[in-house]
């Protein structure tokens, strides 16, 4: 059993790179296109007890998780009673990867201390 899971949102964003963009007359529109970076959203399913870690003093770690992995993370009140927490990144596959790697290194790290 891991800490915790992660679900598909299904916000999936972005161009499809490999259809190209063709102007009517033929030529291809401009001569440099910028990358196009596509935005995905994603659902970590956290155990309550482990929350705190994410959250850590003055949220803290939070606000770390934000700035090092450039993702945008938002947290879900969770319901009365429920046993789990449920936090939302969403970013560029990168960015979701680091977001979710340290989100469990805080978890981790607060287990130890």
């Amino acid at each position: 059993m891991g800490l915790f899971q992660a679900g598909s949102g299904g916000n999936h964003r972005g161009v499809d790179v490999a259809s190209g963009y063709t102007a009517r007359n033929g030529s291809l529109a401009g001569g440099n296109h910028a990358p196009i970076l596509t935005s995905t959203t994603v659902e970590v399913v956290i155990p309550q007890a482990f929350m705190a870690h994410v959250y850590g003093e003055n949220n803290s770690n939070l606000g770390h998780i934000r700035q090092i992995s450039g993702a945008n993370v938002v947290v879900n009140d969770p319901k009365p009673g429920a046993s789990e927490g449920v936090v939302v990144v969403s970013g560029t596959p990168d960015q979701m990867r680091a977001a979710q790697s340290l989100i469990q290194a805080f978890i981790l790290c607060g287990q130890t201390s």
